[in-house]
């Protein structure tokens, strides 16, 4: 257990400091810079005192160790394009998971590399690795589904009823990971139940999606392409630490309800350097749980209790919505936090109907904030800036605070965190609120523990955990906070 230390007090084992004050700016700026070196030892003496692996990351690397390689092939999986092999690629899986994790491999050899499966389900500690020239391709055929919600009674073909499973699944996992610089080829709007006959899978919600990760902590999806996806490319439900990277998804630009990366009341997340087209919304953050595909599925979902969108970086994509979604887009479902996001230097293409939004159109009275919204540096493919951010009129009071678009505060929706009773910074840990958390913020910790810093408002922020102590545990939880963002 870390010890407490009283603000202001000598610290056992370090040297005591007694602070005089100069008479005028010039003195006392001399004396800051002639303590930097003192108070770089201090802070290097009090970092000693903490127990060896206090401040270690408490996420390991998403995916699996590079030494157990499973390839599907090695379970029966054909990769031919006709034989179904949604058996073999999960028996891979589950390998992967009983010896503690691995590399389920889907390769090409010779002219075949085309895997056809239904839903499979990702595992904690697996990495599915879909190589450059492969494809995972969604079966047509329903019967390949899990949870499908179809009436194929009597050779009909009913498909309005239910959501159904997405190609990759995981649920209350750790550690797993998409990649590989290969294909996930989607169903598009058409199926085949009963006796071959053709499903069209027109109402929002329905049909499979590509990618849903439920209540997951560390994942990567990385280096691959996603096409023709019924529904969502990419599903974040409740999830933590997730990073999106270098990922195309290329779906039908003339159907909604095919956005291509929904955010779903996750946290820590980053997308970037990803190449995006859909119908509807191309990267939508949102909190709600009445009609995202495969809420079914998640078993530790609490409709009453969700999760706020939180800490969401989303940087260096291309985003294009022709047929009249949003390119960047908060909402439509708000009923939740949506807090301290960053937007910048994103390029939308020409022909999107509406380019970045934040357009919450379902909320709750009590719970919706949506705050500390950060956009920056967006342009049009044409290297033209991006005018202006489209925001709905608020339906209660703070509902938007400090949201900026490139510096300057939005008007006229827009209150501050002072109105709404909330501080400048959305990180607990950004003592000097800078809107970062990072070394400055620990040696202002470090400073006030020590006494040399007694700004009331200082040594107020300092106490991170708010035991009414400023304490080693208050620079643990800081340096946590820089380690997992």
């Amino acid at each position: 257990m870390a010890r407490k230390l009283s603000i202001g007090a000598p610290t056992e084992g370090l040297p005591e400091m007694h602070q005089t004050k100069p008479p005028g700016a010039l003195a006392q700026a001399t004396m800051r810079q002639a303590g930097k070196p003192l108070r770089r030892f201090l802070l290097l003496s009090l970092l000693a005192l903490l127990p060896l692996g206090l401040f270690a990351s408490t996420h390991s690397a998403a995916g699996a160790p590079p030494d157990r390689t499973f390839y599907a092939r090695d379970y029966g999986a054909r990769g031919d394009g006709v034989s179904n092999d949604k058996a073999a690629i999960q028996a891979a899986i589950d390998a992967a998971a009983a010896a503690g994790g691995g590399t389920v491999v889907l390769d090409k050899q010779g002219n075949a590399g085309v895997y056809l499966s239904g839903n499979l389900y990702l595992r904690s500690g697996v990495t599915l690795e879909i190589q450059p020239g492969v494809q995972l391709v969604a079966s047509t055929y329903i019967g390949d589904w899990d949870n499908h919600g179809c009436d194929t009674s009597g050779g009909g073909c009913n498909c309005d009823s239910d959501l159904m499973a997405p190609l990759i699944f995981a649920d209350n996992a750790l550690d797993v990971a998409v990649r590989g610089g290969g294909e996930l080829v989607g169903t598009g709007l058409a199926m085949h139940g009963a006796n071959g006959q053709t499903c069209e899978w027109r109402i929002c919600g329905s049909g499979p999606g590509m990618i849903f990760l439920g209540d997951v902590s560390n994942a990567v999806i990385e280096d691959l392409t996603i096409k023709n996806a019924q529904t969502v490319g990419i599903v974040l439900a409740e999830s933590d630490n997730v990073t999106v990277d270098r990922v195309r998804i290329e779906t039908s630009t003339d159907w909604m309800c095919n956005d291509a990366i929904d955010v779903f009341g996750s946290q820590q997340v980053t997308i970037t350097n990803s190449d995006i087209q859909s119908g509807d919304d191309n990267i939508a953050l949102k909190v709600e749980c009445g009609i995202y595909a495969a809420r079914h599925m998640m078993s530790d979902l609490d409709c009453n209790n969700l999760e706020p969108v939180r800490d969401v970086t989303i940087t260096g994509n291309t985003v294009y919505a022709p047929y009249g979604g949003q390119g960047l887009q908060i909402g439509w479902e708000a009923q939740g936090e949506i807090a301290n996001v960053r937007w910048e230097d994103n390029v939308v293409r020409r022909g999107t109907a509406r380019p970045v939004s934040v357009w919450p159109r379902f909320i709750d009275q009590e719970k919706t904030a949506i705050h500390h919204i950060y956009y920056a540096n967006n342009r049009w493919d044409d290297g033209e800036p991006i005018a202006e951010l489209r925001i709905n009129a608020p339906q209660k009071d703070c509902q938007y605070y400090e949201i900026y678009w490139n510096g300057s505060l939005v008007e006229p929706f827009v209150q501050t965190a002072a109105e709404c009773g909330g501080t400048t910074s959305p990180f607990a840990e950004d003592i000097n609120q800078d809107q970062r958390v990072d070394s400055l913020d620990l040696q202002l910790c470090a400073n006030v523990i020590l006494g040399l810093e007694t700004d009331p408002d200082v040594v107020a922020r300092a106490d991170v955990n708010g035991d009414q102590a400023v304490d080693l545990a208050d620079l643990a939880a800081i340096e946590k906070a820089i380690l997992e963002r």
